[in-house]
């Protein structure tokens, strides 16, 4: 038994054991920050492509059905496909994309997110 004690046999193994754990999850964290950051971004672009569409009259007549539509065609991302609402309260139009529940695989389970963005056009400032 003291022979089994002393022995120094394994010992990697046992580091090994304790931080892929860790690494699986660094690995899995940075993947999904980059797939989040590329998802919000992508519907930003198809939000604000529609609220400018709807301030010229291009092919958005101002209902929610013909914005989700057109903004829906220019979304290029992937999972889950985004909701768009238009709202033209304001000096401006105002368009929100949401997904909800954004699926976040941890390596371990999953996290239901929602993510949500809002693109105005013109574009308001503030003073």
């Amino acid at each position: 038994m003291q022979r089994f004690l002393r022995s120094s046999h394994g010992g990697s193994t046992v580091e090994l054991a304790l931080t892929i754990p860790a690494a699986v999850l660094l690995i899995f964290g940075t993947i999904n920050l980059a797939l989040i950051s590329f998802q919000t971004v992508r519907m930003q672009v198809a939000a604000r492509d529609a609220a400018r569409c709807v301030m010229i009259g291009r092919s958005c007549t101002g209902t929610n059905a013909s914005v989700n539509s057109y903004a829906a065609a220019r979304w290029v991302g992937i999972g889950t496909r985004p909701t768009f609402t238009w709202s033209g309260t304001g000096c401006g139009n105002t368009v929100t994309a949401t997904v909800d529940p954004y699926k976040l695989f941890t390596g371990l389970g999953n996290i239901s997110l929602k993510l949500a963005t809002k693109a105005s056009y013109p574009l308001q400032t503030t003073s």
